[in-house]
């Protein structure tokens, strides 16, 4: 009977000692979530989300008319972004008012990197601007117009209106780039308003355009196009800056802005801080061009290396 008691109190500890074990596991674990859950709920949570790189809302999508300048640094903007975790496409649109579009409905793009403005993309900005915002000046430093080769100024052509005895020996051509395009309008503008009768514009794009520039530098003929810079064409080629004292083209205060949809900052903080300084010196961006439009080169490979051989630049945009 003795022996039986013994084992009873023995029995009777040891689920006692197992009991205390598994309360204080259960206390141990309940504050644990407990502590987990305080913390997930700390006042400041919530406001750092999408303060950080990679963590924004969903993928980011970068506007492109295929020009050679905006080509590259878009491929820059979206290989940086890649590597600070987010997810980037391109959208490409032939026209640039499409994408004016397409940021101001919500649609399937974000952001813009080639805005030429007040001036050239003034009817897309003048449309939609309730519905944008300008983050930031990319490049703060263009010219915009007519060209001509240098023969042709020596002979006399220093203006626009100087075009209007001399259709015939233009061809009756002013080379322009896409129909829609802010150049080509101008200078359509340009025919009404000098009367210059005989021309027409020739729709083209820049990689035609300027292919008859050389053909004609070659051969000595005269040709008259649009011209700007940022663009190595001002040096590859031998163009003369046609004046235009009606300033159809603008008072070449054009600036290249950012543009994005209105509530891209609420969306991609992070991001929208990279955009603000995000800012391309004009000898670079003419580097990319050429490196692209001129060398052929694809543009995502233009864009990794140049961002491998320049860190401080890059850098420099980091919020």
């Amino acid at each position: 009977m003795e022996k039986l008691q013994n084992k009873v109190h023995c029995k009777s500890a040891l689920y006692f000692l197992t009991s205390l074990i598994l309360a204080a596991c259960l206390l141990s674990a309940g504050c644990t979530d407990g502590t987990a859950t305080v913390q997930e709920q700390e006042p400041g949570a919530v406001e750092t989300v999408g303060a950080t790189p990679g963590t924004d809302k969903e993928k980011i999508a970068l506007g492109m008319p295929n020009w050679p300048g905006v080509t590259v640094k878009t491929h820059v903007v979206k290989n940086i972004l890649e590597s600070e975790g987010y997810d980037v496409e391109i959208v490409t649109r032939t026209d640039p008012g499409l994408i004016y579009t397409s940021m101001a409905e919500g649609d399937d793009v974000d952001v813009l990197l080639g805005a030429w403005l007040p001036t050239t993309q003034k009817p897309y900005w003048d449309k939609y601007q309730d519905k944008l915002e300008l983050i930031s000046i990319n490049v703060n430093e263009t010219w915009l117009g007519l060209g001509v080769p240098d023969y042709v100024y020596e002979a006399g052509i220093h203006s626009i209106p100087d075009l209007k005895d001399y259709a015939d020996e233009f061809g009756g051509d002013i080379v322009t780039l896409e129909a829609g395009n802010g150049m080509t309008i101008a200078s359509e503008n340009s025919i009404k308003e000098y009367g210059l009768e005989g021309f027409t514009t020739q729709i083209s794009n820049t990689s035609a355009m300027l292919d008859e520039v050389m053909k004609a530098e070659q051969s000595g003929d005269w040709i008259v196009f649009c011209a700007w810079e940022p663009h190595y064409m001002m040096n590859d080629y031998k163009v003369k800056k046609l004046e235009d004292p009606k300033a159809l083209f603008g008072n070449n205060e054009d600036v290249v802005y950012t543009v994005a949809r209105k509530d891209f900052g609420d969306d991609y903080p992070w991001v929208y801080q990279f955009l603000k300084k995000f800012q391309i010196p004009v000898e670079e961006q003419s580097l990319w061009i050429a490196e692209y439009g001129k060398n052929e080169r694809d543009p995502d490979d233009v864009a990794k290396e140049w961002i491998e051989n320049n860190p401080g630049l890059v850098q420099s945009w980091m919020p």
